[in-house]
């Protein structure tokens, strides 16, 4: 029984001391209840350390921390752990890999959009940064011209500045979206078997 546990714990590095010390006092007194000593028992009833460690990691990861901030290195990291939860479940295989392509296909979407958000901003600071040095070189020969393009450059910078607000908070937002459809899902798809929820 401690080597199954000591190969969970080690599994278990993701959360806090804490977490992992109630989620292996939790499966130590439900091996000892269910009379499981040997590792051949335990990994007949729990399956292996690495599955279990998977579903543990995805049922800490959908329950969100009320004073947690979602950020969009956190929210990839929870979709990831998702993911690996939904291919650990004794499911049927072939729904979990749907599941998981939808929401791959999700995730290469936002990352376009991303990709996509940053080629147009760069184009749009480029741009602004030519209409200023035109705007600089045009102001002693035609004035107003000048001062017309120094504008306009310093209107697209902004501009872009703005944009680049927007595009921030549009994907995170999209992130969040992919989060919580990821967590409805796993949800949906496995079914409570007795495990450790907090």
């Amino acid at each position: 029984m401690t080597d199954y546990l000591n190969q969970l714990e080690k599994l278990l590095t993701p959360l806090s001391a804490s977490e992992r010390d109630d989620v292996l006092t939790f499966y130590r007194e439900y091996c000892i209840d269910a009379d499981l000593t040997a590792d051949a028992e335990i990994r007949q009833h729990l399956g292996t350390p690495k599955k279990l460690a998977r579903q543990i990691l995805a049922d800490y990861s959908i329950q969100a921390e009320p004073d947690e901030t979602p950020t969009p290195q956190r929210n990839f990291h929870r979709i990831w752990l998702i993911l690996l939860g939904l291919l650990a479940s004794p499911i049927a295989i072939p729904i979990a890999v749907c599941f998981v392509l939808i929401i791959l296909a999700g995730l290469a979407t936002v990352g376009l959009l991303a990709f996509t958000a940053i080629l147009v901003l760069a184009a749009f600071i480029v741009l602004g940064g030519c209409l200023l040095i035109v705007g600089l070189t045009l102001v002693f020969k035609a004035f107003a011209v000048g001062i017309f393009y120094f504008g306009a450059g310093l209107a697209v910078l902004c501009g872009s500045y703005l944009l680049s607000l927007i595009a921030y908070n549009v994907i995170r937002g999209l992130l969040q979206i992919g989060v919580a459809f990821s967590q409805a899902i796993y949800r949906k798809v496995r079914k409570p078997q007795g495990g450790f929820n907090k």
